[in-house]
């Protein structure tokens, strides 16, 4: 069974704003050991730092109880003007082992990679290497698209390109190449007539910069733009530097006991996802994009590229980054008015990681939050009454899905994206659906299901999935 995480806004938004690069298999649940203690890292405070003090107690009130029913497990900052205000560590960075997630542990930040790329494509740009102007097939000449595609529409997700390959297709990228899987699409759009997020093109571009340098994408990232950076202690997922370094591995929820489970890939991609990062580096690398210090990616009255955003949170102006991956993800808002950093970065794929830059953002304001989710619900063995919620049904956001049983227990499937997440069985009869902590019931006499969820910081929804009518083949 796989499990990709969404966000919880209109399925068009979010499709386009968060970075899921891949459809993950999983493999048997692990071993897990009890998560430690959190902890809380704070500088000496004085008598003027109530303030700062506040905001270290927000941490732990907020993500602790989280942290023990093991949906989130990883690191949360916040800074000012470089300087840390508090820190809370949490869970384990290796659930088999018990290796517990440090200040220093290292995390796929999933799509602020792309920042990594893009800025990489700039500084070659710089040394007359690239082009962005210049079609991408001068550069990858097996390329062959049917229309004329520039590196620039490329890095602005406007080239026509597929999101992402298939799950079922890596195994053929994996042997042959992005490119020759590439040619065999067809584009959703004419190049520069519209924009679509894609993987697929970032993946592209991992692959033109090392047909450019003619050395391995991870090796020009590290000489180009991790050492500049002063990021030494940044890796590339799967390079040999990795396999050394402090780096959690990713879970999702999972069947009980153990209520999680690793996911894996058919393939390990690069320039989309996969650089890893503390949370200290993250803030430390969206402090440089605002300074320029390498390349300009928020060029003055142009749209930033990279993956990077410009929000407005409450009439502040801020920088925001965030990345997913099927087994945890990444975030990052900075306010160059006052200063003010917060980050996250997490091992586990579940709900906190939906909408918590702006929640992260109040706590370190001074705010205290509110609409705070209770303690997960308790699974209970699986039964005739959760069973009884099998069936197709509309989901207001995401569409058709399906409800079945598989060799775990229950699980939902999004029918449009192919994605599919466990469910937990709970008391009356309900299904959890802990990705997105909504609680799946179906009231007496009723054929329509109920959905009741929880975000961090947001106010609980309710909402109806009615019943689906069953597709009929489509005759040939």
């Amino acid at each position: 069974m796989t499990t990709r995480p969404l966000s919880p806004g209109a399925a068009a938004t979010l499709c386009a704003s968060l970075v899921l690069p891949f459809l993950p298999s999983c493999t048997a649940s692990p071993t897990v050991a009890e998560p430690p203690q959190s902890s809380l890292a704070t500088p000496v405070y004085t008598a003027a730092d109530d303030p700062a003090r506040a905001i270290g107690a927000e941490l732990q009130r907020v993500f602790a109880p989280i942290a023990e029913d093991r949906d989130l497990s990883g690191v949360v900052r916040v800074e000012r003007n470089g300087d840390l205000i508090a820190e809370g560590v949490f869970g384990l960075a290796d659930a088999e082992t018990g290796r517990p997630n440090q200040a220093g542990t290292l995390f796929d930040v999933g799509s602020i990679t792309k920042s990594f790329t893009a800025t990489l494509v700039l500084i070659l740009e710089q040394e007359g290497l690239i082009d962005r102007d210049a079609e991408v097939s001068q550069y990858l000449p097996g390329l062959a698209l049917g229309q004329p595609v520039t590196v620039r529409q490329v890095m602005e997700h406007r080239a026509g390109l597929p999101r992402d390959v298939p799950e079922e297709e890596e195994a053929e990228v994996t042997a042959e190449g992005i490119v020759s899987w590439v040619n065999q699409q067809e584009l959703l759009f004419d190049p520069g007539s519209d924009e679509a997020y894609s993987n697929v093109g970032y993946r592209l571009l991992a692959e033109l910069i090392e047909t450019v340098t003619g050395e391995d994408f991870p090796e020009v990232l590290r000489a180009k733009v991790f050492l500049p950076a002063d990021l030494p202690d940044a890796r590339v997922a799967g390079s040999a530097m990795a396999a050394a370094a402090d780096v959690a591995t990713g879970y999702e929820a999972g069947p009980p006991p153990l209520d999680l489970r690793r996911p894996s890939s058919a393939r390990a991609s690069q320039g989309d996802s996969g650089v890893l990062l503390s949370a200290a580096q993250i803030i430390d690398w969206v402090e440089a994009i605002d300074a320029g210090r390498l390349a300009q990616l928020i060029p003055e009255g142009e749209e930033p590229i990279g993956n990077v955003h410009i929000r407005d949170y409450d009439g502040v102006s801020v920088i925001q980054m965030q990345g997913s991956t099927p087994g945890g993800g990444a975030g990052v808002v900075y306010s160059p008015a006052d200063g003010l950093s917060v980050a996250y970065a997490f091992n586990i794929s579940s709900y906190p990681l939906w909408g918590l830059e702006r929640s992260l953002f109040r706590i370190g304001q001074g705010e205290t939050l509110d609409n705070l989710p209770s303690a997960r619900p308790q699974p209970v063995a699986l039964e005739a009454a959760h069973r009884g919620l099998a069936g197709r049904y509309l989901h207001p956001q995401f569409g058709p899905i399906r409800i079945e049983e598989d060799e775990d227990g229950m699980v939902l499937e999004v029918e449009s994206l192919g994605f599919r997440f466990y469910l937990t069985p709970i008391d009356g009869g309900a299904l959890h659906w802990r990705t997105f902590n909504t609680v799946l019931a179906k009231p007496e006499g009723s054929a329509s299901l109920t959905g009741d969820m929880q975000l961090i910081g947001s106010p609980a929804q309710s909402f109806e999935l009615a019943p689906a009518p069953e597709e009929t083949p489509a005759e040939e």
